[in-house]
Formats: structure tokens, sequence, C-alpha cells
């Protein structure tokens, strides 16, 4: 870049003043050309290059593979929270139909129900809640998102 410019400044002061040798005269014409190829070289047309998309796509991959586990990892706590508070609700609501009944067991339909101890019990991720209860044993919840198993100890 240095040479391209001493030999532009050499055609300048020819051109200026008039004085100089053929060697400047020919730096003058090689000069003039180099600019005009060097305005034709930094030219550029708008738009994104395939390499500067291809860098955006790389990034975006990267951070959906950062951010996928993280929401599975928060959905199943969800789920799992969701679970256990029902578990709970029943817990609660067998310990009431004990007290009562006088009894030390209940099933499912005398604790569920629009007229029963909880109104009504939704499904979180395809549980499968037990159908009957025993005072003091611990309650286990099964396929919950047909993978994982809960237990709630009242």
């Amino acid at each position: 870049m240095g040479l391209v410019f001493a030999k532009a400044l050499r055609c300048l002061v020819w051109k200026v003043t008039g004085s100089g040798d053929a060697l400047a005269q020919q730096d003058c014409a090689l000069s003039n050309r180099s600019v005009f190829e060097m305005k034709k070289i930094t030219q550029r047309r708008s738009g994104f290059t395939l390499v500067e998309i291809m860098i955006v796509v790389v990034i975006i991959g990267l951070l959906a593979a950062l951010a996928i586990p993280a929401f599975q990892k928060v959905r199943t706590a969800s789920q799992d929270k969701a679970v256990m508070n029902n578990a709970r609700q029943i817990a609660a609501a067998a310990d009431q139909y004990f007290l009562e009944n006088g009894s030390s067991s209940a099933l499912a339909t005398d604790l569920i129900g629009a007229s029963n101890y909880v109104k009504s019990l939704g499904q979180v991720a395809n549980e499968t809640y037990p159908s009957a209860y025993t005072q003091g044993v611990t309650i286990t919840i099964t396929g919950v998102a047909s993978a994982r198993t809960i237990t709630y100890s009242p």
C-alpha cells in the first residue's frame, strides 16, 4: 500500500508542477489504473455474505442448544411440584375423611368429587393416583410424564 501511495504522490507532483521524468509519467498512468481498480474492488453491494449468514445460524443454534435443556428442566420441576401439590390435597382430604368417619382407609371416590373433600383433581402429566388411601401410608403417584414416580409422606 505504501508503494501505491508513493507512486500516486509522484504522479500528483508531476501533474501539478509539470516537472518529473518518464518514470513519473509511467507511475501516473499506473496509479490512475490502480486507483480505478481499487475503487472497483472496494465497492460493495449491500447485503450479507454467505459466511456472515452462516455465523448467525451457528450462533442461533448454540443459543438454542443451551436454552432447550434449561426449559425442559423447568418444565419437569413444575410438573413435579403440581403433582406433589395434588398429593398434599389428597392426603389432607383423606385425613379429614378419617376423622369424620372414624375409619383408617378410604377410596378415591370418597375423597374426590363434586360434593366431596377435593372438588376436582386435574392431571398434570398423565400421572396415575392410587385408588385407595390408608391412614399413615405413603402416597405413591406413578407414571408422571410416563417416566417418573413421586411419593408423598403425610
